[in-house]
């Protein structure tokens, strides 16, 4: 059983009178070579720009971005110093304790939980408001 078809008699015969010109595509592929060639190294003499300090260059040429001014810091206040110390050192003492192995008094106990609370409501109640009286009131997200 023979794999021959007409059409392909057909093909070979109208592909051999044809006067093609590749030469167009034998420079394109030359310049694609050329594009693709790796770039020769610097020599060791040379210093070497490294692509960061490039890219910090033309940030600064940058028009349209301005470095903002940060905010003043805010003043410590005596309420926040007193309920950080009492956040933190309640469970402090009680550690330190019990890894000292010291029994302490269930009065110790009692008044170190007693100021942990009380620190924590005071952190709670000094943190700054965003409720309905805040211009921003619904966007409680980011602020920077």
């Amino acid at each position: 059983m023979s794999d021959h078809d007409p059409s392909d008699d057909e093909f070979r015969r109208l592909v051999e009178g044809l006067d093609l010109d590749f030469s167009a595509m034998d420079e394109a592929d030359a310049r694609r070579a050329r594009e693709r060639a790796p770039e020769p190294s610097p020599e060791p003499d040379e210093p070497v720009d490294e692509p960061w300090d490039a890219l910090d260059d033309e940030a600064d040429d940058d028009p349209f971005y301005r470095h903002p001014e940060p905010p003043p810091a805010r003043p410590s206040d005596p309420r926040r110093q007193l309920g950080w110390a009492g956040v933190l050192g309640g469970p402090a003492l009680l550690v330190i304790a019990t890894l000292l192995g010291v029994d302490l008094p269930q009065a110790v106990v009692l008044g170190a939980v007693l100021i942990f609370v009380a620190a924590a409501v005071v952190l709670v109640s000094t943190l700054p408001g965003y409720g309905p009286s805040h211009r921003d009131f619904p966007d409680d997200g980011a602020v920077l």
